[in-house]
């Protein structure tokens, strides 16, 4: 149960984490290639979908879990290799963070697959809220955004 727990609040670390990367670098960059993106559009559904999917429907949403936190991956890796490249360890840093974190994500998911303890609906609709809350407003503002062109 605490395995559960512990999943979901580093599934909503991790989604936050590649979230705000994203705001920063898109803040400053001249254009955005599809790799961040998609990251980006993971790390909202990673969010507002995975974190309490798991929680509802364990094996789904773990599996989810494992797609998102994947898709998510994607430009933390690639920034990876590219700091690597030009020796920029402090970006390193930045960038390895969120790898880690899924890394326990995905671990813990694996470990606690076969977990057939059920949680209490008070806890699932506490837990859900703020998750599903923002995928709401995320879901809304770029709805906005891309339909007042």
């Amino acid at each position: 149960m605490t395995r559960t727990y512990i999943s979901y609040a580093l599934t909503l670390l991790s989604g936050l984490l590649v979230y705000f990367m994203f705001a920063a670098a898109s803040s400053v960059a001249a254009g955005i290639t599809w790799i961040p993106a998609a990251s980006f559009v993971g790390s909202i559904l990673h969010i507002g979908i995975s974190s309490w999917l798991f929680l509802a429907f364990p094996k789904p949403g773990k599996i989810t879990s494992f797609i998102t936190t994947t898709l998510i991956c994607f430009w933390p890796i690639t920034a990876c290799i590219g700091s690597m490249r030009i020796f920029d360890f402090e970006a390193l840093i930045f960038y390895t963070l969120p790898l880690i974190i899924s890394g326990f994500v995905i671990w813990n998911h694996l470990k606690s697959f076969q977990d057939k303890e059920k949680k209490s609906t008070k806890t699932q609709i506490v837990l859900s809220a703020l998750p599903l809350a923002f995928l709401i407003y995320m879901f809304c503002f770029y709805y906005a955004l891309f339909t007042q062109a």
